[in-house]
Formats: structure tokens, C-alpha cells, sequence
């Protein structure tokens, strides 16, 4: 988007209307803020709110595109499909939440996309439609028709297990076929038949360093892409015999050195990602371990077994833990550690706190990163009952801190009217100190560089 400005400079996350499509296009750094949405935790009311996420606890104020997970690929067609057409529907007494987030998000003119793929039998299936051109050409036309028909606004294609699925996916795969090459393919496809009707395109994409090479060509997915998002967590997991950090900002220790979100992040750079291309993951969730030992449980140390919840945490979770006395370390021998963690006895979580997300949105400024992608809402204290400083503690201080103070001054999405594709239209607006701005824009459809 080229964006001429006259008078007093302007700096905002602005929502624009393209023809009667309203889209939001963020054109400031740090202004892509995603959040997630699971359809399941709708149907989870095995939490300390003894009440399931919905559609309608969603804040739109902290969010400027939704994310719905996710879908499944059909086995026979390699089509989308729900996971769960009760949740998912409202026929039949189902909870219908696909409308009722997409009823809420036009509401603020927010655009939700779809997710589809991931680990298990749904990523072998996209791995199969990125080497089959006929498929390809299948899905594509598939794809448009399903996000038109419900009402989503983009696509998230989550490829971040290509080829690793278990031994079985080579024998899926013809002898010969590049993944890497057709997973380009299909991309240019979708962003050519996409364009015609303003949606998203994304990717999610492996955090492991050296598969970028082996996996994906980083410029087709930088020149077709809306964003390429980094899932910079899970660097560790509840199922390792030493405790780590689930998202550690920096490398710390005897940490691999590789496996922290700037080293992801310089990583993708390196290959030719822009900076305003690229979306790093946060998680509201921990990873809890059963340690060998109560008087060593530093970065490192032993783990016997999984801890809490089957090791994974909510963050509004850890607040009542924290409540309860668990000691909380973000440092040890006075070095920061990227994170933070908390023990009591033989159990620990390590976790990103308010104060590890501010970090992480700071990173963003300073790289000029596009934004953050929040998995997942229902792990943050969205009610505001658990961690005493309001509702959404972690998603408020990304969604305030990942974008310049200039930007902050406009609290609410200024919104215009464009023409075609090209066409220039003014806008004039008030700043918080009353003078007046003008900003000139060109129209940009989703996929173009702004």
C-alpha cells in the first residue's frame, strides 16, 4: 500500500473498506494483531471458570483478525471439512460458533480466516495436494467456495510438519516429487484465485532453523503471502526428560542456541522474509513437568514425568498457582532467561508472564516485525477473575505494546471508503491534539506489499 501523507505525520492501524468488502489492513509495524479462536474450547467447561470459551467473550478491541481452528481435510477429496460439525454448526442443536464469531467480528469490522492442516492426518493430505497439480487445481476452487459460503475472509494454511509426518508419508508421495516446489505452487494458485475476491492468504510454518531450506522457498512465500506466521513456541514440550521454557524470547544457558524466538526470527530474515511480513506466535499456555528433584529446578534440570494437566497450562491457570504460593523466577543468577517459570516442590511450569510479552512486543517494534499471533484466547484470563489486573493481561499488554506509542493515539480504527484497485481517495482526520491530518491512499487488495 503506498500511503502519501500531508501536514502532521499519522501513524495507525487503519480499517479500510474496499468496494462494499471491508478488510482490515494494518500499515503500521506491529499492527497485525491475530488472535485465535479453538472451536473446542467451546465444548471445555473443565475450567476454573466452570465455563466454556465462546464467540462472545471475544475483546475486538485487542484484535484486528480472527483466526478460527481449525478444520480438517477431507480423506477421499482432500476437501475442507469440519472437525466438528456440532460445534461447529448450529444444526441439529449444535452451538453454530463458525457464525457466531463471524456475526461478532463483522460487527467491529473485524475479518476472521480459516485454519486448515496441522500435525496428524490433516497435514499428510495437504502434503499430498502441495505434490498433485490436479489436486491442487481442485482445492483451490474448493477453498474459494468454502470460505465464500461461511463467511471467513482468508485462509491459514498451518505447514508446519511437511514431509515429517511419520515414515508412511513417502510412501504416499510419488518417487520424484518435490514438496517444496509444489507447496510453492499451490500457494501461487490461491494467492491468483484469491485476489479476485480480497481474501487472506497465510501460512504457519516449522520453527526449526535448519528445515527452512528443505521445507519452503522463502521468496514465493514472501512475495504471495499476506503474512507468514512463525509458531515460536513449543521449543519445548511436557513429553522431554529436561525442563524448558515453552517460548523463550532469547537463548539462555545450554539452551540450543537455535531455539528461541529471535534466533527463529533472524533466521526467516536471513532467507529474505520483509519484516512486515512476518507474524511471530505467542502462546497463553505453559508446559509443566514432574521434576526428578524438589531443590533443582532450574533451566535444565530433570524432569521425570509430565506435570500439571498433562503439562499443558493455561495461563489464567498459572495465576491461581501463583495465588497459591509457587515461587516465580524470570532470572537466575541475575540473567534474564527469556521467560518465566514457576515451581512449588516437584512441580513446574514454564510460561510467558506479562512482563515476557511485553518483551516480546518491544521485539516487535524494534524489528518492525508485522505483528503477533495470540494462541489462544481462552488461555488468558478473559474473564479478568484469575490474575487481578483485569481481563485479557497478556493479549492487552501484546496488543498495546507491539505498536508504536504514535499509533496508540488513535485508539479507534479510522475507517474509509476506496475505489478500484489503484485509485487514490483523501482522508482527513483529527488527531488527539486536534489538528488535522490528510492522508492520501492508493488501494492495495490483500498480497500486495505494503
Amino acid at each position: 500500500m503506498n500511503l502519501i501523507y500531508t501536514g502532521l505525520f499519522l501513524v495507525t492501524c487503519i480499517t479500510i473498506f474496499k468496494g462494499t468488502d471491508a478488510v482490515s489492513d494494518p500499515i503500521t509495524p506491529g499492527c497485525r494483531k491475530v488472535c485465535y479462536f479453538t472451536n473446542w474450547a467451546s465444548n471445555d467447561t473443565n475450567t476454573p471458570y466452570s465455563a466454556a470459551f465462546t464467540p462472545e467473550d471475544i475483546d475486538f478491541s485487542l484484535c484486528n483478525f480472527i483466526v478460527y481452528a481449525d478444520f480438517g481435510l477431507d480423506e477421499t477429496n482432500l476437501t475442507i471439512r469440519s472437525r466438528d460439525p456440532k460445534t461447529d454448526f448450529g444444526t441439529n442443536g449444535g452451538l453454530d460458533l463458525i457464525s457466531r464469531v463471524i456475526t461478532a467480528a463483522n460487527a467491529s469490522n473485524t475479518p476472521v480466516l480459516a485454519t486448515v492442516g496441522g500435525a496428524g492426518e490433516d497435514c499428510r493430505q495437504l502434503s499430498i495436494i502441495s505434490t498433485n497439480e490436479t489436486v491442487q487445481d481442485a482445492f483451490v476452487k474448493q477453498a474459494v467456495e468454502f470460505l465464500t459460503q461461511y463467511g471467513f475472509r482468508g485462509l491459514v494454511l498451518d505447514y508446519e510438519y511437511p514431509q515429517r509426518i511419520d515414515d508412511g508419508i513417502k510412501d504416499i508421495i510419488k518417487p520424484g516429487d518435490d514438496e517444496k516446489v509444489g507447496f510453492s505452487k499451490l500457494i501461487q494458485k490461491l494467492r491468483l484465485e484469491f485476489d479476485k475476491h480480497n481474501f487472506y492468504l497465510v501460512a504457519t510454518v516449522d520453527i526449526d532453523i535448519e528445515h527452512i531450506d528443505t521445507y519452503y522457498e522463502p521468496k514465493i512465500l514472501n512475495d504471495n503471502l499476506d503474512w507468514l506466521e512463525l509458531l515460536t513456541y513449543d521449543y519445548h514440550t511436557p513429553n522431554e526428560d529436561t525442563i524448558g521454557l515453552v517460548a523463550p524470547l532469547i537463548p539462555y544457558g545450554n539452551e540450543n542456541a537455535t531455539h528461541n524466538v529471535k534466533a527463529s526470527v533472524e533466521a526467516w530474515l536471513n532467507k529474505g522474509i520483509a519484516p512486515g511480513k512476518l507474524v511471530i506466535g505467542v502462546p497463553f499456555y505453559g508446559v509443566s513437568y514432574k521434576l526428578d528433584s524438589k531443590t533443582n529446578h532450574g533451566i535444565g534440570a530433570h524432569a521425570s514425568d509430565v506435570g500439571l494437566k498433562e503439562g499443558t497450562v493455561f495461563y489464567h491457570e498459572i495465576c491461581e498457582l501463583k495465588a497459591q504460593g509457587w515461587t516465580v523466577v524470570n532470572s537466575e543468577n541475575g540473567t534474564p532467561i527469556g521467560g518465566s517459570y514457576a515451581f512449588h516442590e516437584d512441580m513446574w511450569v514454564g510460561f510467558d508472564d506479562v512482563t515476557d510479552v511485553q518483551a516480546k512486543a518491544q521485539y516487535i517494534r524494534e524489528k518492525q516485525l508485522a505483528g503477533f499471533a495470540a494462541f489462544a484466547l481462552d488461555g488468558d484470563d478473559y474473564k479478568g477473575s484469575k490474575c487481578g489486573v483485569g481481563k485479557y493481561p497478556l493479549l492487552s499488554a501484546l496488543s498495546k505494546d507491539a505498536t508504536p506509542a504514535a499509533a496508540r493515539s488513535h485508539d479507534t480504527p479510522l475507517t474509509i471508503t476506496t475505489g478500484a484497485s489503484g485509485s487514490e481517495d483523501t482522508l482527513t482526520t483529527t488527531t488527539a491534539a486536534g489538528a488535522e491530518d490528510i492522508l492520501t491512499t492508493t488501494t492495495a487488495a490483500p498480497g500486495s506489499q505494503e
